[in-house]
């Protein structure tokens, strides 16, 4: 038999009165001043989860109320019994257990890492691969003209040199299974930087820097399969969803979502400045060398212009510190964005 004091409220009425609720294995009797006011199954009570040193609340079938300060006289008569709250009970004595809440910090921190690295690639690709062409298109639209507007130039490409790369394009893209892109080519200018990036949509665009640096033309082959092979396996629409994932969990963690709605805004920028995975890299460069040797094109090229980019990102003139121009941080970008080019060229 277990007593546990605390005070009892009348329906609709705030005056409290003395009273003592007692718990005699599944049964239980309320005594207010000497009188009992209510009896019955202990688990027919509607008991309050305890919530660190807040007074629990009992209510009665009649919407009276006890409440008590007695937590722990609660927890034991709860321990033994087959009620409901029980159960949350045990749950509190694990919470106020500090081994217990390191593990939980543990687990939690464990499962937010694998979360991060493994579970959210995956279900982002899972999702990309299932969406329609259309919702593609859809992401990226207006993206060529916010890039021409804050971060591209206008190629200085002649007519001709243009002319020549659409051709050979337009031939790469022929001989493949184009699964409903449009796929276009641009040509741009991005101060001095050797550079090409696809769009989700199936546009990619060529620097200059890049169309200028490559001898033989089968080199830029090489690098505009790799492009397509980034649409193709939908790395662009993959990394677009991660990202507003990551953005759209960390505005509900600091309780501001009021940005949310503009993360697809942000694709062009994100395309940019951000880099595919090693796995994403890798599987493109695969697709380049398998359509590359199916189209009578040596992979060799592939390799050659790979580390030609690396070069042109690494041989920079010297300068001073203050020095420093938009090129130099353009080029920084390129090496991160682009990493293991040595590995990547030994494949």
């Amino acid at each position: 038999m277990r007593d546990i004091k605390g005070y009892w409220f009348a329906p609709l009425n705030s005056e409290r009165f003395d009273a003592i609720l007692t718990v005699t294995s599944d049964q239980y009797r309320l005594t207010v001043d000497g009188v009992t006011r209510h009896s019955g199954q202990f688990t027919d009570l509607d008991i309050s989860d305890r919530t660190g040193s807040i007074s629990r609340r009992i209510t009665f079938s009649d919407d009276s109320l006890f409440e008590t300060q007695d937590n722990d006289g609660i927890d034991e008569v709860l321990a033994g019994s087959a009620h409901k709250a029980s159960k949350a009970s045990v749950l509190h004595r694990l919470e106020s257990s500090l081994p217990w809440v390191f593990v939980a910090l543990i687990v939690t921190a464990g499962a937010a890492f694998s979360f991060f690295k493994w579970g959210l690639p995956a279900v982002s690709g899972s999702i990309a691969r299932s969406l329609p062409v259309a919702v593609h298109e859809n992401v990226a639209a207006g993206s060529m003209e916010l890039l021409d507007r804050f971060w591209l130039e206008e190629t200085e490409l002649s007519e001709q040199e243009q002319a020549d790369i659409q051709a050979r394009f337009k031939n790469l893209i022929s001989h493949i299974d184009q699964e409903d892109f449009n796929f276009r080519l641009y040509f741009r200018r991005m101060g001095g930087l050797a550079n090409a990036f696809a769009l989700p949509s199936g546009e990619i665009v060529v620097t200059d820097g890049l169309a200028r640096l490559v001898d033989p033309p089968e080199e830029l082959d090489a690098v505009l399969m790799h492009e397509i092979g980034h649409v193709l396996e939908r790395h662009g629409m993959q990394h677009v969803i991660q990202a507003s994932t990551v953005a759209l969990i960390a505005s509900l963690a600091i309780g501001d979502v009021s940005g949310s709605g503009e993360l697809i805004a942000g694709v062009p920028a994100f395309l940019l400045q951000s880099n595919y995975s090693r796995k994403s890299e890798a599987s493109a460069d695969a697709f380049a060398f398998r359509e590359l040797a199916r189209q009578g094109i040596d992979p060799a090229h592939f390799a050659t212009v790979i580390l030609k980019l690396q070069a042109s990102a690494t041989t920079l003139p010297k300068k001073a510190p203050d020095q420093k121009t938009e090129d130099d941080a353009e080029n920084a970008d390129y090496l991160s964005t682009h990493p293991d080019s040595q590995l990547r060229a030994k494949r």
